[in-house]
């Protein structure tokens, strides 16, 4: 298996079985290793025991270029794999229509170049223009985005080194601070409707929707509800 690397863990007995994982942070001439983060294997999938023989390997299984954590017990023939979660782009939450957001990069260097990706696919350079300011720093602020953007990502290579990405989602969390109609703004945390391109979260409380309405995805919880008045329809995207 291309790239793979053998390590070595310490685990505890039985059902309590842990994997602990510490980030090398070591420089030139100076060894040090962060604080460990643990893993507990105590679904019945896989359980590392003293008394059994157990393999552990890194390879990078989806190949996002980031090592995710293999785990083999050989009495259960049980394999299992750990993904490693920082090839996914964390959300950059905006408000419906257009919004504002900074980005920051994890890796300090000398050059800094931004790039976008709205494909899933191909990243290109940005440069500064009406919607961008900071392209080639640390720091990129994204300026009047509409909410059709949605999905977009974004990383900034430092020195050659992909740092992680962001994704761009649009967000309107209902508050009911006025009334219990949708079609107020000021029931909503951006201040306006959703538009057909924005998550929608109801908490709590209750929201008539008296208008035909298109919003990409919709949750309501348990406490709240939504009720749609006759002759009107709700139409949800994904």
């Amino acid at each position: 298996m291309p790239g793979r690397k053998r390590i070595e863990c310490t685990v505890t007995n039985n059902s309590d079985s842990v994997i602990s994982i510490l980030a090398n942070k070591s420089s030139l001439g100076n060894i040090s290793f962060s604080s460990p983060s643990f893993f507990e294997g105590k679904s019945a999938a896989w359980q590392l025991r003293s008394y059994v023989n157990a393999a552990i390997s890194i390879c990078d299984i989806d190949l996002d270029t980031y090592p995710d954590i293999i785990l083999y017990e050989d009495s259960t023939s049980s394999l299992s794999i750990l993904k490693n979660r920082q090839g996914e782009p964390r959300k950059s939450i905006l408000c419906d229509t257009v919004d504002n957001a900074v980005l920051t990069s994890d890796i300090t260097g000398t050059n800094y170049q931004w790039q976008i990706c709205t494909d899933s696919i191909h990243f290109t350079n940005i440069i500064d223009n009406a919607n961008y300011v900071g392209t080639n720093t640390a720091t990129l602020h994204l300026n009047n985005i509409p909410s059709i953007w949605y999905g977009y990502q974004y990383r900034c290579i430092v020195d050659s080194q992909p740092n992680r990405k962001y994704s761009l989602q649009f967000l309107n969390t209902w508050t009911g601070a006025s009334s219990i109609l949708w079609n107020d703004p000021s029931n909503w945390s951006c201040g306006m409707i959703p538009d057909k391109n924005t998550d929608v979260i109801i908490n709590s409380g209750t929201v008539v929707l008296n208008t035909n309405t298109s919003i990409r995805t919709l949750i309501v919880q348990p406490s709240a509800s939504l009720i749609i008045s006759s002759g009107y329809n709700l139409t949800i995207t994904h």
